[in-house]
């Protein structure tokens, strides 16, 4: 379903032919719309509007209609031609826009509200692009003078009159026809990508603070902020400070665009730390200001809190002041997409609610529908955490407590993710001898500064530095389509809040050094091997997985009465536990009673028998599901009477076997599954015959006949019903036990 939406474009626009929809990088749709000349009404069949039309308003439902995808922004643009009066020109743009507006509600039924409606006015960029492709007389005057006059009437009246007005009388006849019909305009220059524009703002940060010549700095810094264009931008910097020089500063410049701090987490801990300052009864509270005012986020703040006291002080926050993130008013800039405009306000508790909503979405919470929509639909922030501590008795917000507090601490920020995703991606799809390490560092290590430092101590940072030299031109210079400037209609879509956490869960991920003590330090760091690196701390889906301690379960094959030799006979409750261990072993022990006549008393079964059975299981996850492999031994006693009214037989004694076994386990739910399986094997018994008979009172005899001694190959079946006790995977104080 995730590439639902751009296969159903692509069959779209290859069935409209040689329509104008067309995507462009960046997840976008635009159509180019036609307008007769002085008219503002969206005619379809005017050229090829009717077929553009038409692959738009599908490609925009079928988007609207994926789950996995939002739309972030959609927008109509009306141009019209800079011939003519200015105030009329203006009028038939924005009305050209209104009607593309008009009709997009019509046919898909969208809000007119989440339209953006814009006015471009006259296409002055059009004609500077078609004079620009062209080969028409005093083109270069024409540049010239469109270029030179910021006052649009001294603008035209100069290219007007301009050499007789032989070039405008051209312009006339080739140009403007086509302007104004709402053509002639861009659907989209390329543009650096709003992360490429936040990698390039925090490479100024980190090339302003380097230790380089004054000299150096002044011209690297001058040429970042007068290049316009990103390649030639870089190329400037190389031939500045010379090969070697920029080697070494582009390993500085990569480990920098890979552990730029988020601005939400140092928010939170802002927050926190004049929280616990204010509040005597924090336990340890010099140490733990000590530790936030010291430890920076990305180098593991709030790791080295959490090992703190054995977590005393950390849980003390977490379940004290936790609430007062989801509340706190105050003013932050909102951490949005890299690159995004950030020229408004928000407020720290607004910032933390989207943080949330994207982790719970994504999560195997229970109730997280309830949750989502709690958020989606309760304005304030007091009422909404009111609401929330009230839902399903408390439970969910224990869980988010415990879940996703931590989360909101963790100091990377958003452009910094995506470098890693972009990084990992890259790595994946190249040819380095040794990737698979590197992408086994990044898998099992947080994003940051230690991350970076595991992979440079591969190999002394040759692998780094060949990671610079691939990776600086991809985060500097990726482009992207900018908006269109003629007549039509542009939509922009993006992973869905669930999607887009889902495809960065990794970079939610931090490791427990509680899980090498309190002084632990990456093991890459002082140039240990990748085995040797912390684990990732795990993220709220494993942290909700059941890895079982042990199960109780019963054999529903056995209750229906069915014997190791397929007879029926009557019901034999049964009872087994089996605990597990390893990650791939198990062990298993059963017991099975019954003691009832069956057929009106006709028939007699009873049994009392245990069993032993160590298993292997082919996943390595420590789950527990999916194939095992067992040997099994049972003993057990036995007393089957048979015709027992009109004079049979009767067979006791004891037996035991010894034997293989295979199964599977499925899940139905997070404590329940069922496990279906074989075995086989050895069965030896020892028994007594005795023969049934009755004298002429009635009274019923049991006369010795024989002593038996045999063995064989005995099957069985099993369908085991199951419920598991255990934990979520460690997080260093708790584990979160389901009962």
């Amino acid at each position: 379903m995730k590439r639902a939406v751009p296969i159903l474009i692509l069959l779209l626009l290859l069935a409209g032919g040689a329509l104008r929809a067309e995507p462009v990088p960046g997840r976008q749709m635009q159509a180019q719309v036609y307008f007769p000349i002085g008219k503002s009404v969206v005619d379809p069949s005017f050229r090829d509007n009717g077929a553009t039309l038409d692959a738009f308003v599908r490609s925009l439902q079928a988007v609207l209609a994926d789950p996995n995808y939002v739309i972030s922004h959609l927008s109509v643009y009306g141009t019209a031609s800079p011939d003519g009066r200015e105030e009329v020109n203006l009028a038939l743009a924005g009305a050209r826009a209104e009607a593309l507006a008009d009709y997009l509600v019509a046919r898909t039924g969208i809000a007119r509200g989440k339209i953006e409606v814009v006015n471009n006015g006259e296409n002055w960029s059009g004609l500077r692009a078609m004079i620009e492709a062209s080969d028409m007389p005093f083109r270069d005057d024409m540049l010239r003078l469109l270029d030179g006059n910021s006052d649009r009437d001294a603008r035209k009246r100069a290219m007007q009159y301009h050499a007789g007005s032989k070039p405008w009388l051209y312009m006339y006849e080739h140009f403007f026809p086509t302007l104004r019909a709402g053509d002639g305009g861009t659907s989209g220059r390329p543009q650096l990508t709003g992360l490429s524009r936040a990698n390039w703002l925090r490479l100024r940060e980190i090339i302003a603070g380097a230790a380089l010549p004054d000299e150096m700095k002044r011209a690297l810094l001058d040429a970042i902020d007068q290049e316009r264009d990103a390649q030639r931008r870089e190329e400037r910097l190389r031939s500045i400070c010379g090969e070697y020089t920029y080697a070494q500063l582009q390993n500085q410049m990569l480990r920098g665009l890979l552990s730029t701090p988020s601005m939400l987490s140092a928010d939170n801990w802002t927050v926190l730390r004049s929280l616990v300052a204010a509040d005597a009864n924090t336990p340890n509270r010099d140490a733990v200001l000590r530790i936030i005012d010291t430890t920076p986020t990305v180098d593991g703040r709030e790791q080295r809190l959490r090992t703190l006291d054995d977590g005393v002080p950390y849980r003390y926050i977490r379940d004290r002041f936790f609430p007062e993130l989801l509340v706190d008013s105050m003013s932050v800039d909102p951490e949005t997409t890299p690159g995004a405009r950030a020229d408004t306000v928000s407020t720290l508790s607004t910032e933390n609610w989207k943080r949330l909503r994207a982790m719970i979405w994504v999560s195997d919470m229970p109730g997280k529908g309830e949750v989502v929509n709690l958020i989606d639909n309760i304005a304030d922030p007091a009422l909404r955490e009111q609401a929330m501590r009230e839902l399903d008795g408390g439970r969910a917000y224990r869980y988010i407590n415990q879940v996703f507090f931590p989360e909101l601490l963790y100091g990377i920020a958003p452009a910094a993710k995506e470098n890693w995703e972009q990084l990992a991606w890259k790595v994946e799809h190249s040819d380095l001898q040794n990737k698979e390490q590197i992408l086994g560092i990044i898998a099992s290590t947080p994003p940051g500064a230690g991350r970076a430092e595991a992979i440079t101590a591969l190999d002394g940072g040759e692998t780094w530095q060949v990671l610079g030299q691939m990776m600086m031109p991809e985060l500097l210079q990726s482009t992207e389509s900018v908006r269109m400037t003629n007549s039509g209609m542009a939509f922009y879509y993006e992973f869905s809040p669930a999607a887009r956490a889902r495809a960065s869960l990794a970079a939610f991920r931090e490791y427990d050094p509680a899980e090498d003590g309190p002084d632990s330090k990456p093991a890459a760091a002082a140039g240990g091997s990748v085995s040797a690196m912390p684990q990732t701390r795990p993220s709220a889906r494993e942290r909700r997985r059941l890895h079982p301690a042990f199960a109780l379960k019963t054999n529903l094959v056995l209750w229906g009465g069915v014997t190791p030799d397929f007879d029926i006979a009557t019901y034999m409750p049964n009872l087994a536990a089996e605990f597990y261990f390893a990650r791939r072993w198990s062990l298993e022990g059963s017991y099975v009673y019954s003691d009832w006549d069956y057929f009106s008393g006709d028939k007699f079964w009873a049994v009392s028998a245990f069993s032993v059975e160590p298993r292997f299981w082919f996943r390595r996850d420590g789950l527990f599901r999916g194939f095992y492999v067992g040997l099994y031994g049972q003993y057990g006693e036995f007393d089957n009477q048979q015709d027992r009214h009109s004079g049979g037989f009767q067979r006791t004694g004891t037996f035991f076997s010894a034997g293989a076994s295979v199964g599977y386990v499925q899940t139905l739910s997070r404590h329940w599954y069922l496990e279906v399986g074989i075995k086989g094997g050895y069965r030896r018994a020892d028994c007594d015959w005795y023969d049934i008979e009755y004298d002429n009172a009635g009274v019923k005899h049991h006369y010795f006949n024989r002593r038996q001694i045999a063995g064989k190959f005995s099957p069985g079946l099993r369908l085991n019903l199951m419920y598991r006790f255990g934990a979520g995977k460690r997080h260093n104080d708790t584990y979160i036990y389901y009962k």
